[in-house]
């Protein structure tokens, strides 16, 4: 009920501010691009960033949102397939580095939205469905968003803004190699029935020339029979006769409005997801809750300023529903973040003044506590005839720790086809509210992380973008190091500092009917301490991912293929001897094949998706989930008002 109060809200909102509303003035006075560490809707892409558009989500056949890292280069870790564990930039995965490590965050239209949860991040609780997103930006560079520096890389989901109104849903099944027939007509008891899905999902959209608004609800499923996690289950868990299941239920909205010369969004949304969050010693029967609501936008000040703003405010709750719970996990965490972006133009100079603030309240069932956080950045930027370059320096506060940012970027055209761009920085930071919100879960972390000097990671990167008609390639080296660092160990919490060096390669092509993309990349940790050797081990020294897509042909059917390829790796013994699996994990060779058809004037799509068409053995984590050949089968439809 919360989430359909609050999408009813939104959407009469926008109804309201659309429906007289006319499009920005032509006396409106076009909004500088913004720096290239300021993460905008409509900015050039930068280097090491993947765009992943609509058609490529839907030509995937994904139904979740964490799937989408499917398509990036990262090291990814996930125990069941459901949630994922990822790296950017090769240091630790969450689950690996002990709390208050300094990882990635995740924006939706502009606003910031926590998501981690019990060492492991919650995608599917974003206030969002797959159907209302036309693209998701991931980037791996450090970047500035919602006025603090992300060090570990963004992802920024971005929904769709409709221009009419119109409908759009989803529904898609599916079964794994084995299985009795198809599962709807066998009994769900059966052995060896891996049911997948029903995934769901329905959007309305009304929109206008200077408004437009979206509704969305969502459901998600999965109900696993695999051999080696069933013995696992509590028998008061898998009585339902289904086995072991997850479950994902949303009700999401965004409204927006184009007004004095600006853009602002309202976004919310409720999510709930119930299953299983796994460990690899123990598993937590979970029902986990995310409501968010906020607004975000940007605007003329004065004539001679720009003001970027979002605040946005959460709750996150997270019920134990096992027989023997864990008693770190029962939480309820709310959260209130704000930040504003100030820049003025000078002639070939900009100046952004960038703030955030954040408001935590942690409740478990021991304690209750509170935590600020505030940051303050400047950033300079030079735009000359062929080259730009951008400077920051920032700092922030956490409680009674102190951090500062550094960085500096260049920008320059080398010829009509060649961009080349460089960065550098170095940013110290403290505990800030989300990862002291975990670290509070884990007292004995929690105590050296407070204890201890903020960890430092400085990075420096470059890279080298050539485009021509039909073509476009992207080669480039970084290198990152982190002081300070911490990891789990069977013997506590190890300490030492970590290189990373790294270098990536990407192309696209059109070849005749088809468009042609490939993706590398290399990472190669060194460390001099033994102790956090292990962890770094965990990383993927090779990923590589290459796609194929045909335009439409006879009968508008689209063929799509994709290649993916990641190197075995081995993982520290105390995170997966604990169910006598081997700690090395098989490199992972994928092949994904999808083939779609239009129907009645391209309002239906129908797809049929094949996942390792090799049925190679695919995991993620050593303890985790062995997944054979899958087929998924699904159709969308869009009733859309005649413009």
């Amino acid at each position: 009920m919360i989430g359909v109060r609050i999408g009813a809200a939104v959407c009469l909102l926008a109804a309201a501010a659309g429906a007289q509303g006319t499009p920005p003035s032509a006396r409106c006075v076009s909004a500088p691009d913004a720096p290239p560490y300021l993460a905008t809707r409509d900015r050039a892409p930068l280097a090491g960033e993947i765009v992943i558009a609509r058609a490529e989500l839907e030509r995937n056949g994904w139904s979740r949102l964490s799937e989408a890292l499917q398509a990036t280069t990262w090291s990814l870790a996930s125990l069941e397939g459901y949630t994922f564990d990822a790296s950017a930039d090769g240091l630790p995965v969450e689950r690996l580095s002990a709390s208050g490590q300094p990882d990635w965050i995740v924006l939706v239209d502009g606003q910031r939205v926590p998501v981690r949860a019990a060492g492991t991040r919650l995608l599917e609780l974003l206030p969002v469905s797959l159907a209302q997103v036309e693209r998701i930006v991931v980037s791996r560079a450090p970047t500035f968003v919602a006025g603090r520096l992300a060090v570990r890389g963004v992802i920024d989901v971005r929904t769709r803004r409709a221009e009419r109104a119109a409908v759009r849903g989803s529904y898609a099944i599916g079964n794994e190699r084995g299985d009795p027939g198809p599962y709807r007509y066998t009994d769900l008891a059966t052995p060896n029935v891996e049911r997948l899905g029903p995934d769901a999902a329905v959007a309305l959209f009304a929109g206008g020339r200077s408004a437009d608004a979206q509704l969305a609800a969502r459901y998600s499923s999965l109900n696993v029979t695999d051999e080696a996690l069933l013995p696992r289950l509590d028998p008061a868990i898998g009585a339902t006769g289904r086995g072991l299941f997850q479950l994902v239920k949303s009700v999401s909205a965004r409204a927006g409005v184009d007004v004095a010369c600006g853009r602002h969004d309202v976004v919310g949304g409720i999510a709930r997801f119930s299953g299983i969050l796994y460990q690899p010693a123990r598993d937590d029967w979970t029902r986990t809750t995310l409501a968010h609501l906020g607004v975000a936008g940007d605007a003329p000040v004065g004539g001679a300023l720009r003001l970027r703003y979002s605040l946005a405010g959460e709750r996150f709750d997270l019920d134990t529903l096992s027989p023997r719970p864990s008693p770190a996990l029962p939480h309820r965490r709310t959260a209130l973040l704000a930040h504003a972006d100030l820049s003025r133009t000078v002639g070939a100079l900009e100046l952004t003044v960038a703030s955030a603030a954040s408001a935590w309240t942690m409740d478990t069932e021991t304690a209750n506590a509170r935590r600020r956080d505030i940051s303050l950045a400047a950033l300079l930027r030079h735009a000359g005839a062929r080259v730009r370059t951008d400077l920051a320096v920032g700092g922030e506060r956490s409680g009674d720790e102190h951090g500062l940012q550094l960085l500096a970027a260049v920008q320059a055209r080398l010829d009509a086809r060649t961009q080349l761009h460089a960065s550098a920085g170095r940013a110290a930071r403290p505990l800030d509210g989300e990862a002291w919100s975990e670290a509070l879960l884990l007292p004995a972390e929690l105590a050296l992380a407070e204890a201890a000097s903020a960890p430092s990671i400085d990075w420096a990167e470059l890279a080298v973008h050539r485009a021509g008609d039909d073509w476009r390639m992207e080669f480039g080296a970084d290198v990152r190091r982190a002081a300070d660092w911490r990891v789990r160990t069977t013997d506590g919490i190890a300490r030492g500092d970590v290189t990373v060096a790294g270098a990536h390669l990407r192309g696209e092509t059109q070849l005749g009917t088809a468009r042609a993309g490939l993706e590398y990349r290399l990472l190669v940790p060194s460390n001099p301490k033994p102790e956090v050797d292990p962890a770094l081990g965990a990383t993927a020294r090779h990923a590589a991912r290459a796609t194929v897509t045909t335009e439409r042909v006879a009968g508008n059917f689209r063929f799509s293929g994709a290649f993916t390829y990641r190197s075995a790796t081995r993982w520290p013994p105390d995170l997966a001897d604990s169910i006598a699996i081997a700690r090395v994990l098989p490199a992972l060779v994928r092949l994904d094949a999808t083939v779609e058809k239009w129907l009645w004037r391209d309002r239906a799509r129908v797809y049929l998706a094949a996942r390792n068409l090799l049925d190679r053995e695919e995991r993620y984590h050593p303890a985790g989930a062995q997944f054979a050949l899958r087929v998924h089968l699904g159709v969308d439809v869009e009733l859309r008002r005649a413009p």
